[in-house]
């Protein structure tokens, strides 16, 4: 009798032991089809790759650009109309997108060195931003907005030597976007700061969306 009545529990042990891994594979099994089915095809990874035509406007004020061996503060007196260009790489992800840019443009400004003299200049902005933007998209088209920082540069050369203003930024942009395919017109406007002076950009750019 014991000897029957051990068997049976060690039968018993036998069959039940094995229950929980199977559970927890059941489990790990049903988790994982319960989190595919959550994640949406909007997490997606893209890519963005384009050019802007760029129309900076600068608002002016006093100055400070150093050289190698001094300084020179003053006020630039730039009316002139400005074109420049951009190179805009951008990593998506859903609705948001991690965007890098670089900008380049010249201008001629005129420079007046306190004795009634003026010597005319040509200076050269260098501007390298990271932003992340927040993008709505239907068939057709789209908007943007976007904050991010950048680095900017103005130097131009003055009695041969090459004096500059450089540093930090924060920047905020805004847009719209036509969509043909994988092609995007978009248009934008930036607000951001070289230096002491205020900057506006107009941008009009095609870019590739992968």
């Amino acid at each position: 009798m014991h000897g029957s009545l051990g068997g049976l529990l060690c039968f018993k042990a036998q069959t039940i032991q094995p229950e929980p891994k199977r559970l927890v594979g059941k489990g790990l099994l049903l988790l994982g089809i319960f989190l595919g089915g959550l994640t949406p095809a909007a997490w997606a990874f893209d890519l963005e790759l384009g050019v802007q035509r760029t129309k900076p406007q600068i608002g002016y004020h006093v100055q400070t650009y150093k050289s190698a061996n001094s300084s020179l503060t003053f006020k630039p007196n730039g009316e002139e109309t400005i074109f420049g260009q951009s190179m805009i790489l951008g990593v998506g992800i859903g609705d948001y997108l991690v965007e890098m840019e670089q900008a380049e443009y010249k201008t001629t400004t005129i420079y007046t060195d306190g004795t009634g003299t003026d010597n005319l200049l040509s200076p050269h902005f260098t501007e390298k931003r990271l932003g992340l933007m927040y993008r709505a998209e239907r068939e057709l088209a789209g908007f943007f907005l976007g904050l991010g920082v950048e680095d900017y540069q103005e130097s131009f050369v003055f009695q041969g030597e090459t004096y500059a203003n450089q540093g930090k930024a924060p920047y905020a942009k805004a847009g719209l976007a036509l969509i043909f395919g994988p092609l995007r017109i978009r248009a934008e406007q930036l607000f951001s700061s070289i230096g002491e002076h205020n900057l506006k950009t107009n941008s009009l750019g095609l870019l590739v969306h992968f």
